[in-house]
């Protein structure tokens, strides 16, 4: 909505402006609002929203405020026509002002070794905002940020399969991440037509994730825009192993938070869990005689793994001994799906009949501490970060998105998918409420950016949301999903009770 505002007052003051022959108008809107706008070294405005009315040609732009780092950009005027622009000016580091950021561990040949542990000093305590202004150059393309050169390979175009292969000499900093020499594009054949035409060599910068320093995607610049890189050989297309333990269908698989460990539960009746890096099976835990048991979840520390169903029960198993150490009772217990808070204090399950209620206990006490009610079915549920929100996913006929306030159990928002692209749905869940799994969608994190969805026809499809790109692995019949913490290894369960493993 504040977009559209914003939008709408630069469409508005455009209209208003008298914009003779030869001009056009910039508008401006900035975080924060008080800044000083210079135009060509001259000051122009000191608060924003504001459009200004400028002659055709190009134009420098520098944006100050007290206790932020500037910006500067170059925008080409012309002739009748409105260039809007948000700029948003990051908390200044002195450190770091005015020279590219590095964030290698290792000391530069240049530094003197008090340089060398300042640096490491300020990377930790300002990782975030060092890896948000980062960021913010690579959006503007900062030369100083670009990370390598890529030599587009006209003759390996495969005009079937849209890829257009390519070299990339990387820069020695950005060399540190071990990014891939050999990359490509997907892109149809007039685009990549007019990619070569305009020249073999193209910039290449790297995006890092929000909350930590590993590269998140890779884009190449050409025609004035991005082009995400594609590199299938970062997905996990490769199955390395085959776990075949259950009788009967498997209805819900997880990895520890380590990644070691992964839990399955099976119409079989029974729970099993499996060392990742042997595949060898650790322990059976019998479920028969409570109901179906169809979700598994492990504590935040991996030391307890809980399983649960439509019955009246929930089982808390010992994962180093494999023994039962707990079980919660009590009349219409639905935990057809189960997420612990971020702490391990607090356990959500939600029931996926009709009403399918949530509710959150307290692990000490093994108490309800409250309940979420509802109409319909609850398929998916996760814990922000912080454990204040709980969102969920509910269906009858028809997907809505539900946030929850897990202090008071209000409803704090809900709105129906089909509302919203899929990107935007992601992106929403990652960035505001650190959801990983979504119904039968299940996110790869932050590094590839990444889902898997259970198709139709009961496949799998790995899905780079960047490029909007897929890629169908060969097997069928699946019926769950889950990927390692680390990104590296997709699990997928069947319904003849197998469990393939697979790494790129």
């Amino acid at each position: 909505m504040k977009k559209i505002t914003l939008l709408l007052f630069a469409l508005f003051s455009f209209l208003c402006l008298s914009v003779q022959a030869g001009e056009g108008a910039l508008a401006v809107t900035t975080v924060p609002a008080k800044v000083e706008i210079y135009i060509n070294a001259q000051l122009k405005a000191n608060i924003t929203p504001i459009v200004i009315k400028l002659a055709a040609g190009k134009h420098h732009i520098e944006i100050r405020a007290n206790g932020k780092e500037s910006q500067t950009l170059d925008v080409l005027i012309t002739d009748d026509v409105l260039i809007s622009k948000k700029i948003v000016l990051l908390d200044e580091i002195p450190f770091f002002t005015g020279k590219r950021i590095n964030f290698s561990q290792k000391r530069d040949s240049f530094e003197t070794d008090a340089e060398f542990q300042e640096r490491l000093k300020q990377l930790s305590e300002n990782s975030k905002p060092l890896i948000a202004r980062f960021n913010q150059g690579v959006r503007q393309h900062d030369p100083l940020y670009q990370a390598g050169v890529a030599y587009l390979d006209k003759a390996g175009y495969d005009i079937n399969n849209r890829i257009l292969p390519m070299r990339i000499e990387w820069q020695a900093w950005a060399k540190e991440f071990e990014l891939p020499e050999n990359s490509s594009l997907l892109v149809e054949r007039h685009n990549a037509k007019a990619l070569w035409a305009e020249g073999q060599q193209k910039p290449v910068y790297v995006y890092l994730e929000t909350e930590q320093i590993k590269v998140s995607r890779q884009v190449l610049i050409g025609l004035e825009q991005e082009w995400a890189l594609y590199n299938p050989s970062l997905l996990p297309t490769r199955r390395y192993a085959r776990l075949q333990a259950h009788k009967k269908a498997v209805l819900d698989i997880r990895f520890s938070p380590n990644g070691s460990l992964l839990a399955s539960v099976s119409l079989d009746e029974t729970v099993k869990l499996w060392d990742v890096n042997t595949t060898q099976l650790l322990h059976t835990f019998s479920v028969k005689g409570h109901s179906e048991h169809n979700s598994v979840a492990f504590n935040p520390d991996g030391t307890t793994l809980v399983s649960g169903g439509e019955g009246n029960t929930i089982k808390f198993w010992d994962v180093k001994t494999g023994q039962q150490v707990r079980t919660l009772k009590g009349k219409n217990i639905f935990a057809a799906q189960l997420a612990f808070n971020s702490d391990g204090r607090i356990l959500a399950s939600s029931s996926n009949q009709v009403p399918g209620n949530i509710t959150l206990w307290d692990i000490k006490t093994g108490q309800k501490i409250l309940t979420m009610p509802r109409k319909y079915r609850s398929v998916s549920i996760a814990f922000n970060k912080d454990g204040d929100r709980l969102a969920s996913q509910d269906t009858n006929g028809k997907e809505f998105f539900n946030l929850w306030d897990t202090k008071t159990g209000e409803n704090l928002r809900r709105f129906a998918i089909e509302d919203m692209d899929w990107v935007d749905v992601i992106a929403l869940m990652q960035e505001h409420y650190g959801l990983k799994i979504w119904r039968r969608y299940v996110l790869l994190g932050n590094r590839q950016v990444l889902a898997v969805l259970i198709d139709k026809d009961e496949s799998i499809v790995l899905w780079d949301i960047n490029s909007n790109d897929a890629y169908t692995l060969q097997t069928a019949e699946v019926s769950a999903t889950a990927f390692c913490p680390n990104g590296n290894i997709l699990a997928s369960g069947g319904m003849d009770g197998s469990i393939k493993l697979w790494k790129p």
